[in-house]
């Protein structure tokens, strides 16, 4: 299963792993927070200013992006396969912000990280 996990997703497991209560809180909770308002709040908004559509495009592929790992020891591939999910969840949180507001995005990208963290916490304490 590891062949088809990017970077991100490996670090946030071990994370996971080690700190399960903590990570509900910095990873459910604090992170959803703090890119809604870099990448909502601060990128879209500035640049939906000058164009919406643009707007679009760049928040989520540098949302996108800043979820990648293109060092050395990371497989560019799995990255790279990794990547549209990642753009997909930066439109979905993009339109959520942009139709509904920033209550709604930071609901939206909350709850997409919280069932992340519990169901690997889950999965952790059933094997």
């Amino acid at each position: 299963m590891s062949e088809t996990v990017n970077e991100n997703e490996l670090q946030s497991r071990a994370i996971i792993d080690t700190y399960p209560i903590l990570s509900i809180l910095v990873l459910g909770i604090i992170g959803p927070i703090c890119e809604e308002l870099t990448y909502r709040l601060g990128m879209f908004s500035l640049i939906g200013r000058i164009n919406r559509v643009l707007a679009y495009i760049i928040t989520s592929l540098v949302f996108a992006l800043m979820h990648m790992n293109f060092s050395s020891n990371a497989n560019i591939v799995v990255e790279l396969l990794n990547l549209p999910s990642y753009i997909f969840a930066g439109v979905a949180f993009c339109f959520a912000y942009d139709k509904f507001s920033l209550p709604c995005s930071l609901t939206a990208h909350t709850l997409n990280n919280l069932f992340a963290v519990i169901f690997q916490i889950i999965l952790n304490n059933i094997s």
